[in-house]
């Protein structure tokens, strides 16, 4: 087997979403905090975050250049 060096950490609280990676970020919603965050892919370092006014308990999908995603607040997000 093989083994595998940790490239970088990040701390969250609470559940997460499933990751998207495109661009060159990751993205990832903390489930209960409302927030999806978007963090470099290579470093970990946040890029930026956006809080909701209900649960993303999905991850997000990357189309045509664009981020999207759905709320339980009845929005889509993009």
């Amino acid at each position: 087997g093989q083994n595998l060096d940790r490239a970088w950490e990040s701390q969250f609280s609470g559940r997460l979403s499933a990751v998207t990676v495109a661009g060159g970020l990751l993205y990832v919603a903390e489930i209960d905090q409302h927030t999806l965050h978007a963090l470099d892919a290579k470093t970990g370092d946040r890029k930026w975050s956006y809080t909701t006014g209900g649960r993303i308990d999905s991850p997000p999908t990357f189309w045509k250049g664009r981020l999207v995603f759905g709320c339980v607040d009845g929005w889509v997000y993009c």
